[in-house]
């Protein structure tokens, strides 16, 4: 077995994957990553290079090709095995993962909650692509709830005829559709339709894929999952920070557009209610389970609380956040 497949088992049986599962999941990204040849444990050229690096030069360059940086401007740290900007960041160590990188309590496959955090265009989708595992979680989306009021509108759903003739890939329809749900409150009862289920013998793992950039979003979802049975230390949060310019770049250049007012308003809103949430500010909200940051445009992404854990309002981890978000 090559080295570099022998570490990534190693670091994933850490994480708590079992032997079998950790092999084929190391197997699996390696070739993906060009590191194997495709079907075989074989090394290609890249993969040989790569076998041969040590450490420390591992870690930059996995550290570099995240961050769009030069290997020149980290750091290692041979105690934490970590890649360090020479400015402050922390980058984690580890292949270029599509799972793994965010699974609550060790891949735990009921009874976890994600708040993907983040204002419309801030990458989100990216974000679940690139860092979380959420194959065992049942993913909330607004845009997938768009689309099936479309729909509805479109069989000639009465409850839904305002909505037929409205297009959701032009600025004023998206914007319809957006005005619509929030008026509604539909996500909130799809919400109450998945927690509610009482033929469930386990609870099921939820993504809740949205801005949260509205007063109080976290206290009510966060109370009525409560109120389902799930547990504080399970709920956690994933904040989706993109600053606000490259969010109205990317919104000019997809297919499905809102106005520009929509996106600053719900980037701002997010950004305050995570600060809210972060800084024990926003009364009622319960969510004492893990915390992370993804950042520099989906790059890059630190932990800054484990759940069950307090956070240190004063200490060095809510000086990066702060220093990350006001950068």
């Amino acid at each position: 077995m090559p080295k570099i497949l022998d570490r990534l088992v190693n670091q994933l049986r850490d994480k708590g994957m079992d032997k079998d599962r950790a092999f084929a999941t190391a197997t699996s990204q390696l070739q993906k990553n060009g590191i194997l040849k495709k079907g075989s444990q074989e090394l290609t050229d890249k993969g040989k290079k790569r076998n041969d690096m040590t450490a420390g030069e591992r870690a930059k360059d996995r550290a570099a090709k995240r961050s769009g940086r030069k290997p020149s401007e980290y750091k290692y740290n041979p105690t934490t095995n970590l890649a360090t900007l020479k400015d402050f960041i922390e980058v984690n160590d580890g292949v270029q993962l599509d799972e793994s990188f965010i699974s609550p309590n060790n891949g735990a496959k009921y009874g976890q909650v994600i708040f993907l955090v983040g204002g419309a265009a801030s990458g989100k989708s990216s974000a679940i692509r690139n860092f979380i595992d959420n194959s065992s979680y049942k993913t909330l989306n607004p845009d997938d709830t768009k689309s099936l009021i479309v729909k509805a509108a479109q069989k000639g759903y009465p409850a839904f005829a305002d909505m037929k003739d409205v297009d959701p890939n032009t600025p004023e329809g998206s914007a319809a559709l957006h005005n619509y749900i929030w008026k509604t409150r539909i996500n909130s009862k799809r919400s109450k339709l998945v927690t509610s289920d009482q033929t469930r013998s386990e609870l099921p793992n939820l993504l809740f894929d949205r801005t949260f950039a509205f007063a109080g979003e976290f206290k009510k979802i966060s109370q009525s999952l409560i109120r389902a049975g799930y547990q504080p230390k399970n709920i956690h949060v994933v904040y989706v920070f993109t600053d606000i310019d490259v969010a109205l770049d990317r919104n000019r250049n997809r297919a499905r557009t809102l106005p520009d007012d929509v996106i600053i308003k719900s980037a701002r809103g997010s950004k305050q209610n995570f600060l809210d949430l972060f800084f024990a500010r926003a009364k009622g909200a319960v969510a004492n389970g893990d915390y992370f940051l993804i950042f520099k445009g989906g790059k890059d992404y630190i932990k800054v609380k484990s759940s069950g854990k307090r956070i240190d309002r004063v200490g060095d981890i809510a000086k990066k956040v702060i220093k990350i978000l006001t950068r």
